[in-house]
């Protein structure tokens, strides 16, 4: 017997963001992917999105302290999704690289670099 896999749906302000409505806005529709990027026990939430306004988006959100997922970043990109989570870092967070536009954290927030 298989296990079916969950698809988890995602918090109403990450979805609000990205313009996901409530059938659209779940873990693997909009290839969430949960990874510790400043190394502060807590993960982030990177998502890309094909629905918005320049084809991919890429958007990635860090808890707040009222426990609220708060958007940090924002860049477009191809539709291949996220290839690598770097081992290089920028002000303490890893980067993100994509097919031809990555995300580099600038101190407040990631911005896409196109490679």
């Amino acid at each position: 017997m298989a296990w079916a896999s969950a698809d988890l749906q995602l918090p109403e302000e990450v979805c609000s963001v990205i313009g996901a409505n409530s059938n659209q806005c779940t873990e693997k529709q909009v290839n969430a992917k949960f990874v510790d990027l400043n190394n502060d026990g807590i993960k982030e939430l990177i998502t890309n999105w094909s629905g918005g306004s320049c084809g991919s988006q890429y958007f990635v959100f860090k808890l707040d302290d009222t426990i609220k997922w708060k958007l940090i970043g924002n860049w477009c990109g191809c539709e291949n999704g996220i290839s690598k989570i770097s081992k290089t870092s920028h002000n303490k967070y890893l980067d993100i690289f994509t097919c031809d536009v990555s995300g580099f954290f600038d101190g407040n927030k990631y911005v896409g670099v196109r490679q």
